[in-house]
């Protein structure tokens, strides 16, 4: 790449003209522009706990689909706040991201905690954000896949900690922690 292209404004022109020229002969745009793989795919493992709620969609996305919280899916992007993207939330642990004010998400973090597991939990989001969101509480792995969402807490937290980190598959009963 050359050291014009990073020159502001009309200096550094030629330079981005001709990389965007090289990127559009090569195909570039194609391995980009394909929102059927980077948005609307969605897999299922035993570590993604389905959402009783919602029948699993076989296929492609119907026309009207766009992100949200679907779990196997990627989370959505929406501003957390004003310089905070939710995707700048993921990549360093597992996200437990609260909408809701119906369950004290302590235990699931001392379960998290003692497999070692990393686990941040984020609050207070505005009502748009929960709205896309769909679920008082969305787990987001570190890939930015969601791997469970309800709106109440699991019952069981041991039992979530461990299915999502891919030790045992199950289902997640809601309720008070046990």
């Amino acid at each position: 790449m050359p050291a014009e292209i990073h020159l502001d404004g009309a200096e550094g022109e030629p330079a981005r003209a001709e990389m965007a020229r090289v990127l559009e002969i090569s195909g570039a745009q194609r391995e980009f522009d394909a929102p059927e793989i980077h948005f609307g795919l969605r897999y299922r493992s035993a570590a993604i706990i389905e959402d009783p709620r919602v029948p699993v969609r076989h296929g492609k996305p119907g026309p009207d689909w766009r992100p949200g919280s679907e779990p196997g899916c990627r989370a959505a992007h929406a501003w957390w706040d004003a310089g905070t993207s939710t995707l700048d939330l993921f990549g360093h642990g597992f996200v437990l991201l609260c909408f809701g004010h119906d369950g004290e998400p302590a235990g699931l973090e001392r379960a998290f905690a003692a497999r070692g597991v990393p686990l941040t939990v984020r609050c207070g989001a505005g009502p748009q954000i929960a709205r896309l969101y769909e679920r008082s509480f969305v787990l987001v792995r570190p890939d930015g896949h969601v791997a469970w969402r309800g709106d109440e807490l699991p019952r069981h937290s041991r039992v979530l900690a461990n299915t999502v980190r891919g030790e045992r598959a199950g289902t997640v009963p809601t309720g008070a922690d046990g």
